[in-house]
């Protein structure tokens, strides 16, 4: 929060408060709440101390007349039903952006998917692993996507190798994501340990289809990690990953 603007904005509450803001001065303090939300804890606190000055001055009315009480309890008044029409809101203000924060990718391109390289010839030189690997990607071909999650959940509980476990959860996660199921989309991307896949385009793919994941559960905070890690990576998803954390530090 910048110290000169929220200087500002603490003298406008204060004369708000204490009842010697105009009208247009007040409808412009609004506006500047509503956009900044930050400045909310401002208004609370400023709020918190006229209170607790009201309530002293009613203890001690020696040192106040009746009418100078008065006018001060009818400006926390109004302060205080301020507050509370603010607090409510920036509650509405937030969840409308939230409900429109959604995720970039509609459906992974298969393409994205982890697969051995194959032809004719060397299909049967492929090890146990690659085989089955290929069999379940073939099946996501041709349509068969269940079967192709069987297969890939087959094969995860037999792997014992940290790489052979991050592809595994990496093609679950864009399998799931793409037959609508997030939550389990997104767990799958959460277990993926994407620097070992070993492969710069599956990397970057991996921290960026993630980001989609979450954001497709409205978990905005791993969301914004992940996201962070997709613009750290400096690859074709930068532009999208800067774009994203721009809309999510509205909600943050």
């Amino acid at each position: 929060m910048n110290k000169d603007i929220s200087s500002r904005i603490l003298i406008t509450i204060d004369k708000y408060v204490k009842g010697k803001l105009g009208p247009k001065e007040a409808d412009k303090l609004w506006i500047q709440l509503l956009e900044n939300p930050e400045y909310y804890p401002l208004f609370k606190t400023e709020a918190g101390l006229r209170k607790r000055y009201i309530e002293k001055t009613q203890l001690d009315k020696s040192e106040i007349n009746d009418s100078s009480l008065f006018d001060a309890k009818r400006s926390w008044i109004i302060a205080l039903a301020a507050l509370l029409l603010l607090a409510l809101f920036i509650i509405l203000f937030r969840s409308q952006i939230e409900t429109e924060i959604k995720p970039v990718v509609t459906e992974i391109s298969l393409l994205h998917l982890v697969s051995p390289d194959v032809t004719r010839s060397s299909a049967d030189q492929l090890s146990e692993f690659d085989q089955a690997l290929h069999h379940s990607f073939q099946l996501t071909v041709i349509g068969e996507r269940e079967k192709a999650i069987s297969g890939y959940l087959e094969l995860l509980g037999t792997s014992d190798t940290p790489e052979n476990q991050a592809v595994l959860n990496y093609n679950l996660g864009i399998s799931y994501y793409n037959i609508g199921d997030y939550e389990a989309s997104s767990q799958y991307f959460l277990n993926v340990d994407c620097p070992k896949l070993n492969d710069l385009a599956y990397i970057e793919s991996c921290f960026w289809l993630r980001t989609n994941s979450f954001l497709a559960i409205q978990d905005y905070d791993r969301a914004h990690d992940s996201a962070v890690n997709t613009l750290n990576m400096n690859g074709p998803y930068r532009d999208d990953a800067y774009d994203l954390l721009d809309k999510l530090k509205s909600i943050q």
